[in-house]
């Protein structure tokens, strides 16, 4: 199946018209203790990199930014009394000449934000272009939320999430999303939108008992990992006036819905709802 021509258009501007290295003229570094047992934190980035990792710490958040400041701004807030903390970053993505480019590389931003292990968070992630690298494990989530218009996302949960999960949301609109060890995010439910580009969700981890999850993807190659141990049960809606495939291996069709070979003898069951539109399915066990 030929790539995606919005897709790669996108992702060549925004990539590699500019052409030059990130200018780091100017850098950031804040460290907050937190003191409550619960927190709320909202990122807001314009265009660039971001991480998001555990600071290794029990109480303590840390913003770390590399930015060039005559093209770009953040703003870090937090306000103590509602434990509530806000990054946002602004960048003037036009270009000064009025060339072909409308994206700069050095009014990119990178930025690293490391989250304590001990408070209950609520994490609102919104990029609007670029890429991210979120590793997530072994923290207190209550609520993640992540939203990204265009460029790659790779999301991790190497380690359980302490806590049980109350909402897992991910949109994607146009790039690419690859999602680790969501067993170990041990949400109830989970929603995972993808417009145009590949997903890949892996399922592995200490996933609760009884879960589920809806997986839309419009326009690509959706990749899906289920555990061995994990039964499971999912429906599929497919787009059929285009070239749409779906491989079920290891898979009983009841009714409108598939099972895996050993739904009946597993204690732990995961309830799929997939829609694909023009694309490819893949689901695989190991």
């Amino acid at each position: 199946m030929q790539r995606y021509i919005a897709q790669i258009t996108l992702v060549l501007v925004i990539f590699t018209c500019a052409g030059s290295a990130f200018a780091r003229e100017h850098e950031i570094d804040k460290k907050f203790r937190i003191d409550s047992d619960r927190l709320d934190v909202t990122i807001d980035i314009g265009f660039g990199e971001i991480e998001i990792i555990p600071s290794g710490k029990d109480s303590e958040l840390r913003v770390y930014a590399e930015y060039n400041d005559e093209y770009s701004e953040i703003e870090i807030a937090f306000n103590k009394r509602k434990n509530r903390m806000s990054i946002k970053s602004d960048q003037n993505w036009i270009s000064d000449n009025n060339d072909d480019c409308d994206y700069d590389n050095e009014r990119s931003m990178e930025i690293t934000i490391e989250l304590p292990h001990d408070p209950e968070i609520d994490l609102f992630v919104e990029l609007k272009a670029g890429e991210a690298d979120l590793q997530l494990g072994g923290l207190s989530l209550s609520v993640f939320e992540f939203n990204n218009f265009a460029g790659d996302v790779d999301i991790d949960f190497d380690w359980p999430n302490r806590i049980k999960m109350n909402r897992f949301e991910i949109d994607g609109t146009i790039g690419e999303i690859d999602l680790h060890n969501l067993g170990n995010a041990r949400f109830r439910n989970a929603n995972i939108n993808s417009g145009i580009g590949e997903l890949s969700v892996d399922f592995s981890g200490d996933m609760l008992d009884d879960v589920s999850a809806d997986i839309d993807l419009e326009i690509g190659e959706t990749n899906i990992i289920l555990p061995q141990e994990i039964g499971t049960r999912m429906k599929i809606s497919r787009f059929m006036l285009f070239d749409s495939d779906a491989h079920y291996r290891c898979f009983d069709k009841r009714g409108s819905r598939y099972y895996s070979d050993n739904y009946d003898d597993c204690d732990k069951l995961l309830t799929l709802n997939i829609s694909s539109g023009l694309g490819e399915v893949d689901i695989t066990m190991k």
